[in-house]
C-alpha cells in the first residue's frame, strides 16, 4: 500500500491532469476565438515583405444575405441593363485588390442568423443563434441569466475608448440584428422595444432601442441612420411622417427626444430632403430615422427615403471631422428581406444600391488611410441552375435541351425553398412545375421558383465573399472565420494591444523578431500562463511520484 504522502502526491497528479483537460477551451469561450484570430494574424504576417501603415479609418459594408449568387446575378443584371459589351464586368468591390471567403456558421447552427453572425464579425466570438453581444455560454431567450462577465466588447466600444468616432448606417431598423450587434448585449435579438419584451414574454431582456440611447457604446455614436422610429417612440406619440401611425413603446419614453437633448451639436432628420439639407458645419451628432421599421425596396421609388449612398456620404462627412479617425458600419439590410420572400429582382437591385454606396465611400476617402471592406453576414438559398445563354435576362428562363425530363422552361435563378414553391397537380396528383412561359418573370413582384414550400425562405450556410481595399487589406485573403474580421479590424486600427502587435511592424524582420521576443512572454495571456504552470506542476508530480515509487521498490528488495 502507498503511504499517506504518496497518496497525496497521487491525488495532486489526478487534479493536475483534470486541470489540464479544462485548459482545452470550449468553443463557447470567447478566448477560443481570440486565440484562433491570433494564430491567423500571425500566419498571415509571415508572408508580408513590404512596408505598411496602420489604418486611420475603417468602413465595413455588410450586404445582409448577399451570397455569391446574389453578387453574380447583380453583376449580370447591371451589365444587361446598361447593355455593356461584357455583361460580366465586375462590381466596384470586385475590383478591390484583395478577396477571400468567410465561413458564416454560428456556435450552435451550421446556418446562422444575422445576430450571431454580426456579433462574430463585430466582437470576434462565435455565439448562439438569435443572441447579440453575449458569449456562447448564454442561450437564446435566457434573459434571466446575469450578463455580468458574459458581455462581449465590440470593435465600436474599443474604437470609442481610443478616441475614434463611430457611426452606423442601415436600410433596416437601427435596432435590428446587424446594427444592434455594434452596441447591444441581449439573449434575444427580437426584443427591440419594451413592447417586444412584453409580447414575447421576455421582460428580463433590455430592449436594443434603450441600449442604443442609454448604454455605452451606442450612446456615444456620432452617426445613427436607418429605420425604426416605432421602436424609439411611445405608443401615444403620432408619427410625423406616416398618417395614423404611432410609436410602440409602453414605457412612454421618447428616445429620439432624449437623444436630441444630450450635449453636443445634434441634428435629427426623418426624410431625404432633411438629410440633404443638414448643416454639417454645425452638426457633430446626426440621427436619421426614415421609416417606422425597415426601408421599402429601392425599386418602389419611395422618394421620401434617402439612398444608401446618400446616407453613407452624410455619415462620412460627420465622422471625418475626427482627426483620430473613425469606424463606420454600412448595411444593405433589405437585400435579406427580399430574398426571404423569393423576390430576386428586388434583392439584386438592392445589391446594386450598395455598390453605389461603396463607390461613394471610396471616392470620399483616401486609400492610403481608409480601409474599405465589403462582405455579407450569410447567404441565402438562391442559385443559378442550367446553362443559360448570356443574352437571356438573369430573371428569364429557357427550355433546357440537355437532360430534360419535361418541356417546361428552367429559370435562370431559383431558390431551394420559400413561399414561391407552389405545387400544381393534375388529375393523377402528379406534381408539376410552374410553367414559366405563362408568367411575366420580369415583373417586380414575380417570385423566382423554389423547391421546398415554406412561408419564408431561409438563409444558406455556404461561405460568402469578402473584398478589401486600403491599409492592411492584405489580411482578408484566403478562407477565414467570420470572427477573424473583428480581429483583423482591431489589428488594422490598433484597437487593442493583443491584436495590434500583428500590424505595427514595418517589415518581415521586425515581425519575426517581435514574435520571437514576445510570443511566450509579454503577450502571454492568463490562460496560457495557467497552462504553463499546470504543465510544470504535472511534470513535477510525475517526477516525485516516480522517485517515491523507486524508493519503495528499493526498500522492498532490501
Amino acid at each position: 500500500m502507498f503511504a499517506p504522502k504518496q497518496l497525496m502526491v497521487l491525488c495532486l497528479l489526478v487534479i493536475s491532469v483534470a486541470v489540464c483537460q479544462e485548459i482545452v477551451l470550449p468553443q463557447e469561450s470567447p478566448e477560443y476565438w481570440f486565440r484562433l484570430g491570433e494564430e491567423e494574424l500571425s500566419r498571415r504576417q509571415e508572408t508580408v515583405r513590404n512596408k505598411r501603415e496602420k489604418a486611420k479609418n475603417v468602413i465595413l459594408f455588410i450586404g445582409d444575405g448577399m451570397g455569391l449568387a446574389s453578387v453574380t446575378a447583380a453583376r449580370i443584371h447591371r451589365g444587361q441593363m446598361e447593355k455593356r459589351h461584357n455583361n460580366q464586368d465586375p462590381l466596384s468591390w470586385e475590383k478591390f485588390p484583395i478577396a477571400g471567403l468567410v465561413k458564416t456558421y454560428c456556435l450552435n447552427e451550421h446556418v446562422t442568423d444575422s445576430s450571431a453572425s454580426a456579433t462574430a464579425f463585430l466582437s470576434g466570438s462565435k455565439v448562439n443563434a438569435h443572441t447579440l453581444g453575449i458569449d456562447g455560454t448564454i442561450a437564446k431567450n435566457h434573459c434571466n441569466v446575469s450578463r455580468e462577465g458574459h458581455e462581449l466588447e465590440s470593435i465600436a466600444s474599443m474604437a470609442i475608448k481610443l478616441g475614434l468616432s463611430v457611426g452606423v448606417v442601415t436600410t433596416t431598423s437601427v435596432t435590428h440584428a446587424t446594427p444592434a450587434a455594434l452596441y447591444a448585449h441581449t439573449a434575444s435579438r427580437w426584443v427591440q422595444s419594451d413592447y417586444d419584451a412584453q409580447k414575447l414574454n421576455l421582460t428580463d431582456c433590455i430592449d436594443t432601442a434603450a441600449q442604443l440611447i442609454d448604454h455605452f457604446p451606442g450612446n456615444q455614436f456620432k452617426v445613427i441612420l436607418g429605420g425604426g422610429r416605432q421602436k424609439m417612440t411611445p405608443n401615444t406619440t403620432k408619427d410625423e411622417e406616416v398618417d395614423g401611425a404611432f410609436g410602440e413603446r409602453l414605457d412612454k419614453r421618447n428616445l429620439v427626444d432624449e437623444w436630441r437633448s444630450k450635449a453636443g451639436k445634434r441634428s435629427y432628420v426623418w426624410n431625404r430632403q432633411q438629410l440633404l439639407d443638414v448643416d454639417f458645419d454645425n452638426t457633430d451628432y446626426l440621427m436619421g430615422l426614415f421609416e417606422q421599421e425597415h426601408f421599402s425596396f429601392e425599386l418602389k421609388n419611395d422618394t421620401s427615403n434617402p439612398k444608401l449612398s446618400e446616407m453613407t456620404a452624410a455619415a462620412i462627412r460627420i465622422l471625418q471631422k475626427n482627426e483620430k479617425g473613425y469606424l463606420l458600419l454600412v448595411e444593405g439590410g433589405v437585400i435579406d428581406l427580399a430574398l426571404h420572400q423569393n423576390y430576386a429582382k428586388f434583392a439584386i437591385t438592392e445589391v446594386l444600391a450598395m455598390e453605389k454606396a461603396v463607390e461613394t465611400a471610396r471616392k470620399m476617402t483616401n486609400r492610403d488611410d481608409t480601409l474599405v471592406i465589403v462582405t455579407a453576414d450569410h447567404s441565402h438559398t438562391l442559385t443559378m441552375p442550367g446553362y443559360m445563354s448570356r443574352n437571356i435576362s438573369i430573371f428569364g428562363s429557357k427550355i433546357q435541351e440537355w437532360g430534360k425530363l419535361d418541356d417546361l422552361p428552367n429559370p435562370a435563378l431559383v431558390f431551394a425553398n420559400g413561399p414561391s414553391a407552389l405545387r400544381h397537380t393534375n388529375g393523377t396528383e402528379t406534381i408539376q412545375r410552374l410553367n414559366l412561359s405563362t408568367v411575366d418573370t420580369e415583373d417586380l413582384y414575380f417570385r423566382q421558383p423554389a423547391f421546398i414550400p415554406l412561408i419564408e425562405e431561409t438563409h444558406g450556410g455556404e461561405d460568402v465573399g469578402i473584398w478589401a481595399d486600403g491599409p492592411e487589406a492584405r489580411l482578408f485573403t484566403g478562407t477565414m472565420e467570420n470572427t477573424f474580421i473583428a480581429h483583423a479590424i482591431a489589428c488594422a486600427l490598433c484597437l487593442n494591444e493583443r491584436m495590434c502587435k500583428y500590424c505595427k511592424y514595418d517589415d518581415l524582420a521586425d515581425v519575426i523578431k517581435g514574435h520571437d521576443a514576445n510570443a511566450n512572454a509579454d503577450h502571454c495571456s492568463r490562460q496560457e500562463l495557467l497552462l504553463l504552470l499546470t504543465t510544470a506542476f504535472t511534470i513535477g508530480s510525475f517526477v516525485i511520484l516516480l522517485i517515491m515509487f523507486v524508493m519503495k521498490i528499493t526498500q522492498l528488495r532490501q
